[in-house]
């Protein structure tokens, strides 16, 4: 895989019987790493399932949302969903 991200700044929007619903801003050095599927979760919030919509903060990128896919200690995978 690509860089990992180390801390992504979430915010939790929903809860569904499915997974939790998260979004965030980011920079674009922080899109190129969520881009690369896997980022450090040391906190233990996402979960297998839970969606994270991914908000650019420059107006020219465009939105996108990822879905985690698996989770081995403190490193998540993610794969895209939209966008």
């Amino acid at each position: 895989m690509g860089r990992v991200l180390r801390s992504v700044h979430l915010r939790k929007d929903a809860q569904t019987p499915f997974g939790a619903i998260w979004s965030c801003f980011a920079t674009p050095e922080e899109e190129a790493c969520l881009w690369s599927g896997e980022i450090a979760d040391r906190e233990d919030r996402l979960n297998i399932g839970d969606i994270i919509n991914v908000r650019p903060v420059e107006r020219r990128h465009h939105p996108f949302s990822l879905r985690v896919t698996s989770r081995k200690a403190d490193r998540v995978s993610m794969e895209k969903v939209r966008g």
